[in-house]
Formats: C-alpha cells, structure tokens, sequence
C-alpha cells in the first residue's frame, strides 16, 4: 500500500543564531505530495529551514505542522538525505539500509525488515549488492543506498539536503530520474535544496527562493515531465531566478 505524503504548514518560523537572525517570520503552505526545491545565495538559511523540518533543531519563533500535527524533535515521519552518504563502513550495504527501519518499527521481524531492505534496493537498482561493504561502492551508488535508507520507512515528508552536489554530471542525472520515480511511487512530500537552479527547476513542483531569511520567490513550475535542461521554458524559468538572485 502507498503512503501518501502528508501536508505541511510553517506558520511565522525564525531562526536566531545570537544576534544572527538567518530565517524571518516564514510562512509557507505545501501539499500533500509536492515536490519542492530550495534555492539561495550561501549563508540564506536553506539547510537551516530544512533542520527545522527534521526536527533537528527548534526554531526560535512560530511552529511547523505536519499532517496536522506540531513536529517537535525527531519525527519517525520524516527522513532526511544529506550530501554525504553517511553510510556505517562496519555494516554491509542491506545492514545500512535497515537501519532506516529496524528502530522505527518494532512490530518487523528481522527477516521481514531484510526482505523490506532488500526490496529498497532494488528498487535503487542495487540488486545484489546487499552483502558488499560500502567502501567498494562509488560515489553514486552509496547515495542510492542512503536513499534506500531513508526511504524504507515509507515517510511522509523527504529532506535532500544537496544530496547530489558530489556527483559526476552522468550519475547526477541518473539520480535526478531514479529520485523522481521513487516520488511517483511512495507519492512522498520532499524538499531539496540546491545550489543548482536548473536542477531546482527541473526536478521541483516549485521553486523557493530565500533571501535575508525570508521567501524572496514561490516559483509554481508547471512544466511536464521529464524536463529537459535545454528545454526553451525550463532556461526562461531559470533566468527568472537567477536574474533574482543577481538583483539584475
């Protein structure tokens, strides 16, 4: 059974570091289901706002609700992928991979978490790789295992925090496809932020620009997939953004 994603509603969230105010009163609504992608200079707050959705740290000011209900600290929920792999070396790959379940689901036996574990990765077309060690993966490969991991508990809301930002060109857009399919799939809400405006724009449902700590841009793109980069509306769409960024 899919498990749809959960709906999301940030209500006059700051974030103050000190005297550092990175995020300012942000208001946002997302649906159930939207894939949305996070853009800025260095330094606006992206990867702050997306601990906030985490759970990894409080915000200063407001509330975040999602699925109706306030996220107050780690929530079983919501599963974040970050640019490193953060992969255990002491654990094979299927052992990884469990680790997004085993301590969020007691009622699995381990062999049904293997089987689940197993099946993710598959999916991420790491089949019969689950007893490798992940050292002799490359690059691309132990983020599909991450991905593996984070997805297996069939979350409701999906964090990418610039997960593909070490990636050669080839794999990044191998990744772009295979994380798309995923989202069809488990219907997942996600947020991933980039430094990358065209992959923002080619992956997202819309498109958050932050600046100063607020919400500079809520770009909806409505373009149909699959979005080339080369295609005339996504560069229109991108020069949009960039133009923002560059106060051009």
């Amino acid at each position: 059974m899919v498990q749809e994603g959960a709906g999301l509603h940030v209500s006059k969230i700051s974030k103050s570091f000190g005297h550092v105010h990175v995020l300012k009163q942000l208001d946002l609504i997302v649906q159930k289901g939207e894939f949305l992608s996070i853009v800025g200079r260095s330094g606006c707050g992206k990867s702050t706002f997306l601990r906030l959705l985490a759970g990894l740290d409080e915000s200063t000011t407001g509330e975040i609700m999602l699925g109706g209900k306030a996220i107050k600290g780690i929530n079983p929920e919501v599963r974040v992928m970050f640019q490193e792999s953060r992969l255990l070396p002491w654990l094979t790959v299927v052992e990884n991979v469990e680790i997004g379940l085993s301590h969020s689901d007691n009622s699995k036996s381990k062999s049904e978490i293997r089987a689940l574990a197993t099946e993710m990765l598959e999916k991420v077309g790491l089949a019969g790789r689950e007893d490798e060690w992940p050292h002799v993966l490359s690059g691309g490969q132990k983020q599909r295992v991450s991905l593996a991991r984070a997805l297996i508990s069939k979350p409701k809301l999906l964090l990418l925090d610039e997960p593909l930002g070490a990636l050669d060109a080839f794999t990044r857009l191998e990744m772009h496809q295979l994380i798309l399919n995923l989202w069809k799939e488990h219907q997942f809400t996600a947020f991933l932020v980039t430094h990358d405006v065209g992959e923002a724009i080619s992956l997202a449902d819309r498109v958050l620009l932050l600046e100063n700590g607020n919400i500079a841009m809520d770009l909806n793109v409505s373009i149909e997939r699959p979005r080339e980069r080369d295609n005339t509306q996504v560069t229109e769409l991108e020069k949009k953004v960039l133009n923002r960024v560059m106060n051009f």
